[in-house]
């Protein structure tokens, strides 16, 4: 248990950093944890045989990352940072439970594939929408960072999200798969 309780708080500090001044380059590690407590959790089970929930840990990693970036908000309402909180860490979650629902029944690539759609899909719907944060998507992690997303200029801040995931998923498969090593090249690329 602490293992997980510690895969979801690196995950949320991986994830917080880039919004607390630090760069964005941990984005592209910060889903990796959570990838790993996902393939933890596989086949095992808790108390009087029943599987064990990922969902706990994942509304701690986002509940604790939008606490940790958007506790400003507090400052002004606090009904609006709970608002805040309480609304993303539930879409969040329910991205990453579809996710895992597929994962568990589908090859690994047309769940990686929903995984990114559905991750881009709710980062633009929550843009768009009556309530937003449109600074916290995935792609704007890197505002510190301007020198490595100019190319922005030609996918915007969803081909960062973009980016930011399909690096996650490859660190995480060559992570997995460290004995060939030339599972490490379309990460380092």
């Amino acid at each position: 248990m602490a293992r997980r309780i510690l895969y979801a708080l690196l995950s949320s500090l991986l994830l917080s950093v880039p919004w607390l001044g630090g760069g964005g380059l941990t984005l592209l590690v910060a889903f990796v944890p959570l990838l790993m407590l996902q393939q933890s959790q596989k086949g095992q089970t808790g108390p009087k045989g029943k599987p064990r929930q990922l969902w706990p840990y994942l509304a701690l990693t986002f509940s604790l990352w939008w606490l940790a970036t958007t506790f400003w908000v507090g400052y002004a309402a606090w009904i609006g940072i709970v608002a805040a909180v309480i609304i993303v860490t539930l879409l969040n979650t329910a991205v990453w439970l579809i996710y895992h629902a597929v994962w568990k029944r589908a090859k690994r690539p047309l769940a990686y594939t929903l995984l990114v759609t559905a991750w881009i899909g709710y980062e633009y719907l929550y843009t768009v929408g009556e309530i937003s944060f449109p600074w916290l998507t995935l792609g704007n992690g890197f505002a510190g960072n301007v020198h490595l997303v100019q190319w922005y200029e030609y996918t915007g801040v969803f081909g960062g999200s973009l980016w930011v995931l399909v690096c996650n998923l490859l660190i995480f498969e060559a992570i997995t798969t460290w004995k060939r090593w030339t599972a490490w090249i379309a990460p380092a690329l």
